[in-house]
């Protein structure tokens, strides 16, 4: 795989994980503020902004997954 196509992919996966993690946030009927108290309770400190960040396609962290996953149940 080529380094360009790498970058490609990697770009296409973030951008399916915002749209995930927003529409799962949406059909909760949770707002922001609401999942970063979630977050808290998962033992991952974050700020609204932060989140926002992530839904928006920028600050990325594959770390945090686990705890965004439990947060969206």
């Amino acid at each position: 795989m080529n380094e360009a196509h790498g970058g490609e992919l990697i770009a296409a996966r973030h951008a399916l994980i915002q749209q995930r993690l927003r529409r799962r946030r949406d059909d909760l009927g949770l707002t922001q503020k609401q999942i970063v108290t979630r977050l808290a309770r998962c033992g991952l400190q974050t700020t609204n902004r932060a989140l926002s960040s992530l839904e928006h396609g920028s600050g990325l962290d594959v770390a945090k997954l686990p705890e965004l996953a439990r947060a969206l149940d």
